[in-house]
């Protein structure tokens, strides 16, 4: 066979070997690794940490962060108070799941740092917590969600029996647990507005990593709320006790 005719055909048979062995997107599923849970930002756009606080009363601090942090409790008379935490060894904000037809809302929203938009980069949610264990997703609970300032949410997760579970789809998803109601527990929250996925860990065990964002229209980090419904016609109790709420960029 003539020289530059074989290395030609040696050529062309490599190629066909690089096509069938290899692909690209959208054929093959983009690879990814497990957070670390080691992410941690610079700059805190919102803080919560209550040891200035008066026992048995609402917050009185006023400073959480740069322009528009603030802690908004909606329906907060007799179900949000500052008490001491032997579990997490400090002050802390109780959340009681109150009676009635309202729920209790506690909104830690993420101020604006140097007039640049949440919208891009990785954002870390941060804090530490206790609560009882819930039978039924649906009855009580508390339910954590990172929204947007519209709104919007990125992820929305509920502890109940137990464990966190994530709330997509039909049917609640468990990630971790159990946990004592007296033990507390670290969480910790990585939202990448530039890859729309997240990852969350708890007590530095990953346990939903690279997630794409609930929301396809997720505009920006705007805070973390803590929810709880009223108990209206049923009487299942809750409390959910957290301290060190943090937003981090």
């Amino acid at each position: 066979m003539n020289t530059k005719k074989y290395i030609k055909y040696s050529l062309f048979l490599v190629s066909l070997v690089f096509v069938f062995d290899s692909c690209c997107p959208p054929c093959c599923p983009t690879p990814t690794e497990p957070y670390n849970c080691s992410g941690s930002g610079t700059h805190g756009i919102f803080v919560a940490i209550f040891d200035a606080d008066p026992i048995g009363s609402l917050p009185t601090t006023t400073l959480y962060g740069p322009p528009g942090a603030d802690l908004e409790i909606v329906n907060g008379t007799n179900t949000v108070e500052v008490v001491n935490s032997t579990a997490l060894a400090s002050k802390a904000l109780k959340i009681t799941r109150p009676s009635g037809s309202d729920p209790t809302v506690v909104k830690g929203k993420a101020g604006i740092l140097d007039g640049v938009p949440n919208n891009s980069g990785k954002f870390y949610i941060n804090f530490r917590a206790h609560g009882d264990i819930i039978p039924e997703h649906l009855i009580a609970g508390i339910a954590i969600a990172v929204m947007s300032e519209k709104d919007e949410i990125a992820l929305n997760m509920k502890l109940f029996d137990g464990a966190y579970h994530l709330l997509e789809g039909n049917q609640p998803t468990r990630l971790s647990g159990p946990y004592n109601p007296g033990t507390g527990h670290e969480v910790h929250i990585l939202v990448d507005m530039d890859s729309r996925r997240y990852s969350i860990c708890i007590n530095g065990e990953a346990v939903a990593s690279n997630k794409p964002i609930q929301n396809s229209s997720f505009s920006d980090v705007g805070m973390v709320r803590f929810f709880t419904p009223a108990t209206v016609t049923e009487a299942f109790s809750m409390t959910y006790i957290i301290d060190d709420i943090r937003i981090l960029k």
